[in-house]
C-alpha cells in the first residue's frame, strides 16, 4: 500500500509505502492508519492542513 500527500501546488510530497499480507479488513483498516501516521511524521501535516483548510465545514 503506497500513499502519498502532495501540496496544493504540486511543490512538495511526502510518500511512504508499506508491503504486507493482509487477511481481514482490520488488518487492512489497521495498516492504512498505520501509513497514515508515518506519512504524518514524514513531513505530510502542512499539506494535509492546507487541504483541509480548504474544505467546506462538515454539517
Amino acid at each position: 500500500m503506497t500513499a502519498i500527500v502532495v501540496s496544493l501546488d504540486g511543490s512538495r510530497s511526502v510518500q511512504d509505502t508499506v508491503d504486507a499480507k493482509l487477511r481481514t479488513a482490520d488488518e487492512a483498516n489497521a495498516l492504512g492508519e498505520e501509513l497514515a501516521a508515518r506519512i504524518v511524521v514524514g513531513g505530510a501535516e502542512e499539506g494535509l492542513n492546507d487541504i483541509n483548510a480548504n474544505r467546506p465545514a462538515k454539517d
